[in-house]
């Protein structure tokens, strides 16, 4: 028999997510009977229709899809502390910046004017 007659498709595997939804009567986990199912679509389909598809996030997908333990899956890596200190008189005509990383280097910025370390600022706090 050929075997793409017998492959299931993200459409079929849709319509087995959407009546589990529609008939559960409260929040659970979704049954290993959905989960097998979603996992014959890897490979053929983008990871990101499956997730789409199927409504499910990514760590769904790591952990049940692709069956991926849970601390194998990378965290967000944590922003790091950067702390900015300017250091502007308004008697010099030549302000400066000082930024201090967590690692304990710095970067000192002269003789650049207000407004360009005003934009420098908010580049590095992400609000240019």
């Amino acid at each position: 028999m050929d075997n793409k007659l017998t492959e299931i498709t993200i459409e079929q595997v849709q319509e087995q997510f959407r009546l589990w939804r529609a008939i559960k009567n409260k929040p659970r986990a979704i049954p290993e009977r959905l989960w097998v199912l979603a996992r014959k679509l890897v490979g053929r389909y983008k990871v990101s229709k499956i997730i789409q598809g199927l409504n499910l996030n990514s760590a769904q997908y790591k952990c049940y899809i692709l069956q991926q333990p849970i601390s194998k899956i990378p965290k967000k890596e944590k922003q790091r502390f950067v702390q900015a200190v300017a250091n502007a008189s308004f008697a010099l005509a030549a302000p400066s910046l000082t930024i201090n990383k967590s690692n304990d280097t710095s970067i000192v910025i002269q003789n650049a004017s207000i407004e360009q370390m005003a934009c420098l600022i908010n580049a590095l706090r992400g609000t240019a």
